[in-house]
Order: structure tokens, then C-alpha cells, then sequence
């Protein structure tokens, strides 16, 4: 029953859409509105069947399980390709209601850029409702689901799609008011489009810096994750140098373009730092047995096998050292197998110092009886942070400049 009312919103929305992208359809705004709350309704009655484990609903099926923590449930709803276009649909939808309350002098314009949202809105829900439907049912219906992939089990990565979804819809809405505005206005020029879009762009980069950079930090600590190297990824990246460049054009003419500047060059630093001084160590360790690297000397203590809620887990106790013997720091890391989905993740242990980490990551055990491991010693990378953080720091005080705020 849930299904059909899943399927009856998702058909409704994309009516609305279709009407929203007429021409000559009246009643444009509340249109608009309506067919946020038939997309709302939708991914919410998504949202409610992984909570209470529907597997009748093959999406449900296929991202959850019983056993699943009730945060994943509720981030497994995006952590697949249905539900992830239909979380963006909906947050798309929500920046053409924002608009729709804007009073506007010119209704035309108005009309016109709301008229384009609904045939975005209507191409993007059409893919949802005939392609990759979230509401399909499987019968018979299985006890169990195959479970959310373990690699996406992490709260960093749960929230850091949504961000970059945020970010990514408010350049969609950007350009399709700064194309309907040339459209109506030829006179005007791109400076002049470009000015009454900052604050849309600037809103936009901030969240997909959110979502990048919880992006990359964890690609640091889920070892077999490719994280920034993921093609989706790259795309976001790309857009955000892009919005990057067109944040620092704004800033030439103040402080923040040394920010900004200041910024790159610690990010640059940070990755050839890395890329000349990396060291890595594969390493078969027993008990008690010392490996050195640099001036630190990392000893396997022990070893403990316990459970969690939906995953077993090994965890090795390492302790660090320096030259002259004295302790430093432990470090945990962990080997987990999950049952229901069958697969093995590696979780990092980091030892975090000012400026450069040192990871260690376990592997299987060998015959013998001794632990595969592997310890990684990276200078010089949190340079990168601290580039990113005097990026977001112009950013700040970019938008606290009155000069430019006056002008947009």
C-alpha cells in the first residue's frame, strides 16, 4: 500500500512539472508548491518504509536489512542511484519554491524561470518514475535484505551526499536564471548576471566544499574507498574549481584574494609534500614485533575479536614509540566483516600530528598465524586542510565585504 501511495505522489509531481513547463499555464506558483509537497511526500513515504525494514519495496530489499543501525536505514535512502535522484529532485524542487516566493517586479521573468525549473523538473522525474522507480515491489517477500553496503557506513560519507546535492542544485538554479534573464534582458551583460548570481554561486560552493571535503577525509580512512578519485567525485570537483575561479575573480580587488591565493599554494604544497616523501610499509607482524619507520618504532601488542549491531570485528592494539623509547600514542585499527552483505572492510587507524599522519591498516592473517599489515607515513598533508580552511576563510570574509554586497 505504501508503494502505490510512493508511485501515486511520484506521478502527481510529474504532472505538476509538466504543467509548470507550459507556456501559457496559470497559477504557475502554486503549482510549484504542490508538486514540492507531492515530491516531499514521496521521498518521506521512501524514507518510512527502510525505517520499518519494508521489503516488499525491492529499493528497501536491496539497501537495508534488519539488523542495520536506524541512522544508516535512514541515509541508505540516498546511498543508491533511485533514491539519490530523487533526494536531488527534491532539494531542486525546493530552490524553485524559494524563488517562487521572491517578490519579482516582472512576472514575465518570474513565469519564464519558473517555466524552465518545471521542464528540468519534469525530464528528471519522468527518469525517476519510468527508469528508476524506488517504489517497485518484489514478491515473494524476503525476511531479510541484502543490507547497505558496509563501505557506506559511515556518518562522514552518509551526510556528505546531501551537501554536494544542495550545492549542485543551487548551480542548476543559478544557470536557469541567468539564462532566462539573458534571454528577456539582451542588453544586460554577464558581469552584470554574474553580480545578481553571486550569492546563489557562493551558497553553493560552500556546501559542495562540505560534502568535498568530508569526501576526502574519508577516503583516508577507508583505504579501499576511492574517494576523490571516484569519477562522481571528480565531476563535483571540477564545479567547485570552477566556482572557486569565479569566487576569486570577485575577491581581486580585496583582502580575501590572499586567502584565496594563500589557500591554493598550501593545497599544491600539501600534494607534492605527499607525492615526494610518502613512505609505505607491508609488513607479516607477530606479537611484540617492532617495526620501525622514521624515528618511530609501532609495536603489535594485541589482538580482539568482538560484535557489533550488524558486523564482527578484529582489532589490533599498536602502540608508537619514539627514538628514545617513550610512548607515544595507540593506535585501533579494525578489520570488519558483515554478514549479511559478505564483505570485509578495512578501517585506518590515524595518529594525527601538526602537520603530517602516520596510518596503519591490517589486513587478513597469513597461515603462520601472523597479521598482515600495512603502515603509511604522509608529510606534510594536512597542509591541504589548512588550504581548504583559508579558502573557506576568504570565502567568509568575501561575503562580509560591503563593496561587493552593495553591488549584487
Amino acid at each position: 500500500m505504501i508503494a502505490y501511495f510512493g508511485k501515486v505522489a511520484l506521478f502527481f509531481s510529474m504532472s505538476l512539472s509538466l504543467y509548470q513547463s507550459c507556456p501559457k499555464s496559470k497559477n504557475i506558483v502554486p503549482s510549484t508548491w504542490a508538486n514540492s509537497i507531492f515530491l516531499a511526500s514521496a521521498f518521506f513515504l521512501l524514507e518510512y518504509c527502510h525505517i520499518i525494514s519494508d521489503f516488499s519495496i525491492i529499493n528497501v530489499y536491496q539497501y537495508s536489512s534488519k539488523v542495520e543501525p536506524l541512522f544508516y536505514k535512514i541515509t541508505g535512502v540516498w546511498n543508491n542511484p533511485p533514491g539519490a535522484l530523487l533526494l536531488f529532485t527534491t532539494i531542486l524542487s525546493f530552490c524553485s519554491n524559494l524563488f517562487a516566493l521572491r517578490p519579482l517586479s516582472y512576472h514575465k521573468i518570474k513565469c519564464n524561470i519558473l517555466n524552465l525549473h518545471g521542464i528540468i523538473m519534469t525530464i528528471l522525474l519522468a527518469i525517476i518514475f519510468f527508469a528508476a522507480n524506488p517504489f517497485i515491489e518484489i514478491f515473494p517477500i524476503p525476511d531479510n535484505g541484502k543490507g547497505l553496503n558496509p563501505i557506506l557506513q559511515n556518518i562522514g560519507l552518509a551526510l556528505h551526499m546531501p551537501l554536494l546535492y544542495i550545492g549542485l542544485a543551487g548551480i542548476v538554479f543559478t544557470i536557469s536564471c541567468s539564462l532566462v534573464t539573458y534571454r528577456c534582458y539582451r542588453n544586460i551583460t554577464i558581469m552584470e548576471i554574474y553580480k545578481k548570481s553571486f550569492i546563489w554561486l557562493a551558497i553553493s560552493w560552500l556546501f559542495l566544499t562540505f560534502g568535498l571535503v568530508i569526501s576526502c577525509w574519508y577516503a583516508y580512512l577507508v583505504p579501499n574507498w576511492l574517494g576523490i578519485l571516484d569519477l562522481s567525485k571528480n565531476i563535483y570537483l571540477i564545479i567547485w574549481l570552477i566556482l572557486t575561479v569565479l569566487l576569486l575573480i570577485s575577491s581581486l580587488k580585496t583582502k580575501a584574494v590572499l586567502l584565496f591565493g594563500s589557500g591554493i599554494i598550501c593545497i599544491i604544497l600539501g600534494m607534492i609534500c605527499i607525492g615526494a616523501g610518502q613512505k609505505q610499509i607491508y609488513q607479516e607482524m607477530k606479537y611484540n614485533e617492532i617495526v620501525k619507520i622514521g624515528t618511530k618504532r609501532i609495536t603489535l601488542e594485541s589482538m580482539s575479536i568482538a560484535a557489533r549491531d550488524n558486523f564482527l570485528f578484529r582489532q589490533g592494539d599498536f602502540s608508537i614509540h619514539d627514538k628514545n623509547n617513550k610512548e607515544i600514542t595507540h593506535l585501533y585499527p579494525e578489520v570488519r566483516y558483515y554478514p549479511i552483505e559478505q564483505i570485509n572492510t578495512n578501517n585506518q587507524s590515524v595518529y594525527y600530528r601538526a602537520l603530517s599522519n602516520s596510518y596503519i591498516e591490517m589486513g587478513k592473517t597469513t597461515d603462520d598465524g601472523k597479521f598482515i599489515v600495512k603502515i603509511y607515513y604522509r608529510p606534510m598533508i594536512n597542509l591541504i586542510w589548512i588550504g581548504i580552511a583559508l579558502i573557506s576563510i576568504g570565502y567568509g570574509s568575501l561575503l562580509r565585504n560591503k563593496t561587493i554586497l552593495t553591488k549584487i
